[in-house]
């Protein structure tokens, strides 16, 4: 199975699914493999960063919603980007992927929503 980040905006009390563009090609949700919630994201080392929010898709999906919670899960994405070494050719995609999401859905301030699934 693959991780999906996706992007919604609140309207008329529902959840809008919003799209995503990704100016490099390729499929905007792509948030890596199944496996990934535990060997990335949920890793030692995503820890020892000082992530609290990445690491929890170890344990089920994220959702954040509202500006101050995709503040705080663009930075700990950036932080993992940052942290990457850069012979990397799998990560830069992905966390580019939610990085993107996470912009497309703070247009919406309040209204916006992120979930890393």
């Amino acid at each position: 199975m693959t991780l999906m980040v996706c992007a919604y905006r609140l309207a008329n009390g529902e959840w809008i699914d919003l799209d995503i563009p990704c100016p490099s090609g390729g499929e905007p949700t792509l948030a890596g493999f199944e496996a990934t919630r535990f060997n990335f994201y949920g890793s030692d080392k995503a820890k020892r960063l000082g992530l609290t929010i990445l690491p929890q898709l170890a344990r089920g999906n994220i959702c954040a919603e509202g500006t101050d919670e995709l503040y705080a899960l663009r930075a700990e994405v950036q932080i993992l980007f940052d942290s990457l070494d850069p012979s990397d050719d799998y990560w830069p995609f992905r966390l580019g992927n939610i990085l993107m999401t996470i912009e497309t859905a703070n247009k919406y301030g309040n209204a916006g929503r992120v979930t890393i699934d």
